[in-house]
């Protein structure tokens, strides 16, 4: 995934993306330069650098011509989720309560949908979770640690390890008998 299709991520349109990644690139603009860097035609040049200062990736440099500076992108990026992060503990305070779940299946498509939900119900675990995936998924579900992994729970009591069969001389495997006199059930085997 490029540059561009990532900064589209944090709500800029692709013609923003560009011009925010030449600012980024070329350091302060005019509107007129924008244009002519990037092929953008300049009413659109215009409109999208005031876009990007409306949303946060660039500020206006007043002098005899207006100028554009970009924000740099780690604060541009942070803004942006802690703004989303704020919205979504105010969703959480407000929205009405989920009724009675019915009965049946739920489908998931799509590899990160699918990823994401795992990774949900992983955390939000009491105790232990068994799963029956490939070993090529697991660095996915624990934050790429090839061959094994271990979780802590948000609030610290429970540890839970994912051990590929065969592999005892893993760390995780070694963690999980050295944090417990009691091991069983501390980790999980996997057969991938």
């Amino acid at each position: 995934m490029d540059n561009t299709e990532l900064l589209t991520r944090f709500n800029l349109t692709r013609h923003e993306a560009t011009i925010y990644l030449t600012l980024l690139a070329d350091g302060d603009l005019n509107g007129y330069e924008v244009s002519k860097i990037t092929g953008i035609s300049r009413s659109n040049a215009y409109a999208s650098l005031a876009s990007l200062v409306e949303k946060g990736a660039a500020f206006i440099i007043e002098g005899e011509t207006t100028r554009y500076t970009p924000v740099p992108v780690e604060e541009f990026c942070g803004n942006k989720i802690r703004s989303l992060q704020e919205s979504k503990q105010e969703l959480i305070k407000n929205i009405p309560q989920r009724r009675e779940d019915a009965e049946g299946y739920i489908t998931i498509t799509g590899e990160h949908r699918i990823l994401d939900k795992m990774r949900n119900m992983i955390s939000e675990s009491k105790s232990r979770v068994y799963l029956s995936v490939s070993g090529n998924i697991l660095p996915d579900l624990f934050d790429g640690n090839a061959g094994c992994a271990s979780a802590r729970h948000k609030n610290g009591r429970h540890n839970r390890y994912a051990v590929p069969s065969g592999r005892h001389d893993c760390p995780c495997f070694r963690e999980a008998e050295e944090a417990s006199t009691d091991h069983r059930g501390l980790h999980d085997r996997f057969d991938g």
